[in-house]
């Protein structure tokens, strides 16, 4: 299902004010922005902020996937740090692990319109095994059709 509202969202996106083309950015960060598991480094951080927003300002994407990013509040300040584009968080998810601590490897979706519908599914155990983490999906609608 998830699979099919992507496709939507990437349907809509090339329909809706974007001529021929839409760029879409899949980034895992890697445990960014401290480039470190579960522990916060704020004296490299500032220059991972910088080096991510520029990464982005040269590639110019429509929609950007993002994996293993600390929290919602790492994802608005890599967006502040491009300073020049209108990018919004559409979901940034919040998984903790199975004692309740909130993980620091989140998934997000950040685009330059605004959707109708994001959010975050944690994936659903089937047997003795807890996955971690899950995914983000995001949905658009286009008014024309």
């Amino acid at each position: 299902m998830w699979r099919l509202r992507f496709v939507f969202f990437l349907n809509s996106f090339a329909t809706f004010g974007f001529s021929s083309s839409l760029y879409v950015l899949t980034w895992n960060m890697h445990d960014f922005p401290s480039g470190i598991y579960n522990i916060r480094k704020p004296e490299v951080e500032g220059g991972n902020f910088a080096k991510a927003a520029r990464i982005i300002k040269e590639t110019r994407p429509h929609l950007i996937l993002i994996q293993e990013i600390r929290d919602s509040a790492a994802c608005l300040t890599l967006i502040d740090s491009m300073k020049i584009f209108d990018y919004f968080l559409l979901t940034c998810s919040s998984y903790r692990d199975n004692a309740g601590i909130p993980l620091f490897q989140q998934v997000a979706i950040i685009a330059r319109i605004k959707p109708i519908l994001s959010a975050c599914k944690q994936w659903q155990s089937l047997g003795v095994v807890e996955p971690p983490r899950g995914f983000a999906y995001s949905d658009r609608k286009n008014d024309e059709q």
